[in-house]
């Protein structure tokens, strides 16, 4: 396997994202995004995941929500309340799901 084509494509991918991403603060979420994406959408394994702006909001919006509620309930501003039937799960409901 480690001689082969895919190999050698999904290493020169990990290779571009590590040099190419490094100062993204989303990189250890997304790692470059799919790299058969990246690859069939550039036609190069030196490319990100083109829905990258995409993770970068939905992370970025994801991140905001969890630290706003861990903020909440850690500092004692508003302990999570009960779940009722029905309603939507919190950020941090989905994180600390066992």
């Amino acid at each position: 396997m480690k001689t082969s084509d895919a190999w050698s494509k999904l290493q020169e991918f990990r290779d571009y994202v590590g040099e190419n991403c490094k100062k993204c603060k989303f990189v250890k979420y997304c790692e470059g995004g799919c790299p058969y994406n990246a690859i069939v959408a550039h036609k190069t394994p030196q490319a990100v995941d083109p829905q990258c702006d995409a993770y970068k909001i939905i992370f970025g919006e994801v991140s905001k929500r969890m630290n706003k509620e861990f903020a909440r309930s850690a500092f004692g501003l508003g302990a999570p309340a009960e779940r009722k039937e029905g309603e939507q799960f919190s950020i941090m409901d989905l994180a600390m799901k066992p």
